[in-house]
């Protein structure tokens, strides 16, 4: 499989996978390194921030009722996210239909954006969720955007009189 290493980061973000490495001591070497190299992010401090919030979870989740607080501007750019707006947070929120689960990835990536934009915490697992949540699943994505981008250009060149 082409994407073996990054689907196996992926199942260190998922909650479900918490109690594994909250009972062992150290994460193996490997977790998270492809994600993060994706990134560009400190594999150490990523690895530490994940042991903190999963050791944590379960206390965060009554904290925050309704994961809908916007931040500020000047949080945004503590978080390192001028490049991404509002939209693009809130485009990964509503298209993932989830009840408020907290066993999944959603869940967790709303929890971590919630503690990020409150209080800085957890900012650089905020990146890895995003990033995490943004990978396409599958190559359909990639093929309507060529398919799209196919049309535009035809027209173009329709119109180039």
């Amino acid at each position: 499989m082409k994407n073996e290493n990054l689907l196996k980061d992926l199942n260190w973000l998922d909650p479900r996978s918490f109690a594994v490495f909250n009972n062992t001591e150290l994460l193996p070497v490997s977790a998270l390194s492809t994600i993060c190299k994706i990134s560009g992010l400190n594999h150490q401090v990523i690895l530490t921030e994940l042991k903190q919030f999963s050791s944590q979870y379960e206390h965060f989740i009554p904290q925050i009722p309704k994961y809908t607080t916007d931040c500020d501007s000047e949080d945004k750019l503590l978080l390192r996210n001028e490049d991404v707006s509002d939209e693009d947070n809130d485009e990964i929120s509503k298209s993932v239909n989830c009840n408020k689960c907290n066993k999944c990835i959603h869940c967790a990536f709303l929890i971590v954006r919630e503690l990020s934009c409150q209080s800085n915490l957890f900012s650089n697992l905020f990146v890895i969720y995003k990033f995490a949540l943004l990978l396409p699943s599958t190559q359909t994505t990639c093929e309507r955007v060529f398919s799209k981008l196919k049309c535009i250009k035809t027209k173009l060149r329709s119109t180039l009189h």
